[in-house]
């Protein structure tokens, strides 16, 4: 797949297949090279911050819906959920590390969210959450900051085919991006393949 036609595809993909009862099977292997899809992303000082935890275990999954309120999580094959540890990076940054860490994160996420749309596996990035839930489900300690989890399933089939042929459009690049100066001036021609 193209690059740019593989962000044109990724979309939050909420509806997953379930196979007798149970969420459809992703390999594991697929879910590895998921995960390494945020292993290769950019870090301040190249200090690595990011902690990933893998899980596939149904209750905990079901857990970690409730503690989502977001009741078709529990839907998912696999969650990764996506943490900092910013030990490192507070002591080579200081109080820079607070806007690093989240925006660090961020671009991992991303990585794999796009990983998961190449491999043709559903995914939604999911930042709303009770934390200190999270951390109890998954024994993190206190230190460790949980940013957001990545939530996988293979799409269902009917709701795959609706979200290609109708997704919501997205803003024109002249509606976002100004030249030199906050609301400068604005770009005005028509992006190939927009």
């Amino acid at each position: 797949m193209q690059f740019d036609e593989l962000l044109k595809s990724r979309y939050s993909c909420r509806h997953f297949s379930i196979v007798n009862g149970k969420p459809e099977k992703i390999s594991l292997d697929k879910l590895i090279e998921i995960c390494n899809a945020a292993r290769l992303t950019p870090m301040a000082g190249n200090i690595y911050s990011i902690k990933l935890i893998l899980v596939t275990d149904r209750e905990k999954i079901i857990k970690l819906a409730q503690a989502s309120m977001q009741s078709w999580v529990a839907n998912a094959y696999a969650i990764i959920v996506v943490c900092t540890d910013g030990k490192q990076t507070r002591i080579a940054y200081g109080k820079d590390a607070e806007r690093y860490l989240p925006q660090q994160a961020g671009a991992a996420i991303q990585n794999m969210l796009l990983k998961a749309t190449e491999l043709g596996i559903g995914s939604c990035w999911v930042g709303a959450f009770y934390e200190e839930k999270v951390k109890e489900i998954l024994g993190i300690p206190d230190d460790i900051k949980v940013e957001a989890m990545v939530v996988l399933g293979m799409p269902t089939k009917n709701k795959l085919k609706k979200r290609l042929l109708k997704q919501k459009p997205k803003p024109e690049l002249r509606n976002i991006l100004y030249f030199d100066k906050w609301k400068g001036k604005r770009y005005k021609e028509k992006v190939p393949g927009a």
